[in-house]
């Protein structure tokens, strides 16, 4: 029987029998050491090594065997946790209540052989009950609340002693004294110095060096060397080396782990896992290579071995029948060391699969994005990743040596369910959402949502700014994800409740730079706002509408999105500009709304538009020329927006802010890639202000001011505009 898969924490082993790092003799040295070595004044061991090397498996080594040695010989052993106090002032009084806890008989009281009960063992009462009296006095700190639950079994002789204490350094006097006269050692073990902050890496040192610098007490203190000298060094304006080597006196430099060692325990963590029937075959070679170029730089300590098979042994069962297993082993690695690649790879996959001899499928290969891809690394780590995409993608191998690969090793990579199969690269991400797309449970969390507008809103609004390094937010991605939960039916229960989410949010959560702009064809964040109400009303009751509506576009804080949507309605109705009814509704059925209900919205909207404009918000809404065109045509005439733009363009800065507003992008496309250009019509500016009077002020700001870019590109681009009407030319951007 297969044994099955062996999941464990990012945890150090106990048993020294584990022992799978080749540290286990060393180990036993050491223990072997502690309880020779001479400790009169006192004795500081530093277990050196990096994050995840193995330095708590090495201390659980080394308690284990000294738990081997005679029982008078065993030290009492301290497992100081400062991590358990942390931010607390008051660390170096909790370590001495708990030193004193260690030593007390009640704490003993089990383990006979350590506090007298076992003959010839020394007992350390007087010596536990004086810790706390120092520790309850030191610095005048009120006494931690386990300090103060120890007291309680001190006597009243020990209670009026602390009532009338002395002088701190008699008080560590005596505590010297009866620790002196005491053969049994105490091992104080902290670990994970070098997590800790700053401040409180000082007291750790401070405390071992000047408060509990006590005989026969062995400290043995575990932390990244060059990590906590460099602390040092920027806490202490000194040299972190120097520091402690005045008050570490024994160092072990924890060996590196032998490459060989670590990928045994990889190895052994996911061989059940793989050898569990109903996966693929395991390609020998890949996986050979797969190691060379890429895993074993990855994989080099004991915590990196265990929490990559478990991320492996976690993800791979429920997929053993539809992937190669090595594939995703290696697509598994880059997730976790490589994360910007790996989902890099899930948004793009189609880029990645197959690879025919045909010309036209040749094309497809694309070396400069490969090299993008690759520069989404660290300059040090581009080679391996790129080592490890030839071994998955023939494509990659093709961009950059001119590999073909065959129809039938095509065919073969499908049988073999290799990611580079367009048909099943899809499976190796399955599992797996990529960091700027959504689940179907957050988006079923905040379907849920949209029945408090407020709440939907605090939940969205964070994604519009929530910007990408493309310059994009993560609200289309969460807009084309809720769309087809609406369409299929299955908000059908939230149907009132998703239309006026969005209606009230709107244009709070619209950015222009999120639209698409590499094509033509690129969907305006604003029209997916629009395709997911209209997806609602087809579901909805036409009675219902109405009402819905006029409630929402009440409450909203929006302007854009309400105007575009009763402009749809309008053309029900063959309004505005349209003299051809449009119908929004399937077949033969009617308008949703009727011509009395559409005015009704109409005056609902049109007062919206006037407030904004009289408290100038207006202004800032990045649609302003779309809506000053709507607020034309509910009225019939241009006459109040062009007032109102008049009126605003005396100030110079809004006159730039209002160029700002008209300027457009326009996207044109050849076989090099896109171009964008910015451009503003000087005949919509007419509509509103005299052209040649305008333009004298713009060139003035372009003269003599410190424009912003988007001011100089929408000025310089009105000017090009403006000029080109004086000449007769017309501006052909579309």
């Amino acid at each position: 029987m297969v044994k099955p898969p062996d999941f464990k924490p990012d945890k150090a082993l106990v048993d020294i029998e584990e022992d799978a790092l080749d540290v286990a003799e060393l180990a036993k040295g050491i223990s072997a050491s502690i309880v020779r070595m001479r400790a009169n004044d006192g004795l500081v061991i530093g277990l050196y090594g990096a994050w995840g090397s193995g330095k708590t498996t090495f201390i659980n080594f080394v308690k284990q065997a000294l738990s081997k040695h005679d029982e008078k010989e065993q030290p009492v052993i301290l497992d100081f946790n400062p991590w358990l106090f942390s931010g607390h002032e008051d660390l170096i009084q909790r370590y001495l209540v708990e030193l004193s806890k260690a030593l007390s008989p009640k704490q003993h009281k089990l383990m006979k052989y350590r506090m007298g009960f076992v003959k010839g063992v020394e007992n350390f009462t007087d010596v536990s009950k004086e810790l706390l009296i120092f520790a309850a006095s030191l610095k005048g700190v009120p006494m931690v609340a386990g300090g103060v639950k120890a007291l309680n079994t001190l006597s009243k002789g020990a209670i009026e002693k602390l009532s009338k204490q002395k002088p701190l350094s008699q008080q560590k006097e005596k505590i010297e004294k009866l620790l002196r006269g005491r053969k049994r050692k105490i091992l104080v073990v902290i670990d994970d110095i070098d997590r800790l902050e700053a401040s409180e890496v000082m007291d750790i040192f401070r405390m071992v060096k000047s408060v509990a610098d006590f005989p026969n007490v062995i400290y043995l203190l575990s932390f990244d060397k060059k990590l906590v000298a460099n602390i040092v060094k920027d806490f202490q304006r000194a040299d972190g080396k120097d520091y402690l080597e005045k008050i570490v006196q024994y160092d072990i430099d924890l060996p590196y782990p032998n490459p060989a060692n670590v990928l045994t325990l990889f190895g052994e963590r996911i061989d059940p896992v793989i050898q569990e029937p109903g996966g693929k075959n395991w390609d020998k070679d890949r996986w050979s290579n797969l190691y060379r170029d890429y895993l074993r730089e990855r994989i080099k300590t004991p915590r990196q071995a265990i929490r990559f098979s478990n991320a492996f042994n976690v993800a791979y069962p429920a997929l053993r029948a539809e992937v190669d297993p090595v594939d995703f082993l290696a697509i598994e690695a880059l997730r976790m060391f490589h994360p910007d690649v790996f989902h890099e790879i899930s948004r793009n996959a189609d880029r990645f699969t197959d690879l025919g001899q045909d010309e036209f499928d040749a094309d497809k290969t694309d070396p400069p994005y490969f090299e993008k891809v690759l520069n989404l690394v660290d300059e040090r780590d581009r080679a391996a990743v790129k080592d490890l995409l030839e071994i998955l993608f023939p494509r990659v191998e093709n961009a950059f040596s001119n590999y073909k690969a065959s129809s039938s090793e095509m065919h073969e990579w499908k049988s073999q369910a290799r990611i580079c199969s367009s048909n099943h690269i899809r499976r190796y991400f399955s599992y797996s959402v990529p960091f700027d797309q959504f689940s179907d449970t957050e988006i079923y969390k905040a379907l849920k949502l949209t029945v408090d507008p407020d709440k939907f809103g605090d939940l969205l609004i964070p994604y519009s700014k929530e910007i990408s390094k493309h310059g994009k937010s993560r609200i289309p991605d969460f807009l084309d994800r809720f769309l087809p939960i609406v369409s299929a039916g299955q908000a059908d229960e939230y149907l009132k409740d998703v239309i006026k989410s969005y209606l009230i949010l709107g244009d709070l959560i619209v950015r222009k730079d999120d639209e698409d702009r590499s094509h033509f064809f690129g969907i305006e964040t604003d029209l997916r706002v629009l395709w997911i109400i209209f997806a609602a009303l087809r579901r909805m009751p036409v009675n219902e509408v109405f009402d819905t509506i006029k409630d929402a576009m009440k409450n909203t804080k929006s302007l854009h999105i309400p105007i575009r949507l009763l402009f749809y309605f309008g053309r029900e109705h063959g309004l505005y500009g349209k003299n051809k009814k449009e119908s929004l509704r399937d077949g033969e059925e009617g308008p949703y709304l009727t011509l009395k209900e559409l005015k009704e919205l109409e005056k609902i909207v049109l007062s919206k538009i006037r407030k904004s404009a009289k408290d100038n918000s207006l202004l800032e809404n990045e649609n302003l020329p779309a809506i000053l065109y709507r607020w034309r045509d509910i009225l019939g005439s241009l006459d109040e927006p062009r007032a109102w733009v008049q009126k605003i363009a005396s100030s110079d800065d809004n006159l730039k802010k209002l160029f700002v507003r008209f300027a457009r992008v326009s996207v044109s496309s050849n076989m090099k890639g896109t171009t964008e250009t910015i451009y503003v019509r000087a005949d919509n500016i007419a509509d509103f202000l005299d052209l040649d009077s305008t333009a004298e002020r713009v060139k003035k700001f372009l003269a003599n001011e410190d424009l912003d870019k988007k001011q100089t590109d929408a000025l310089g681009a009105f000017i090009t505009s403006y000029e080109n009407k004086k000449s007769g030319k017309s501006d052909d951007w579309d």
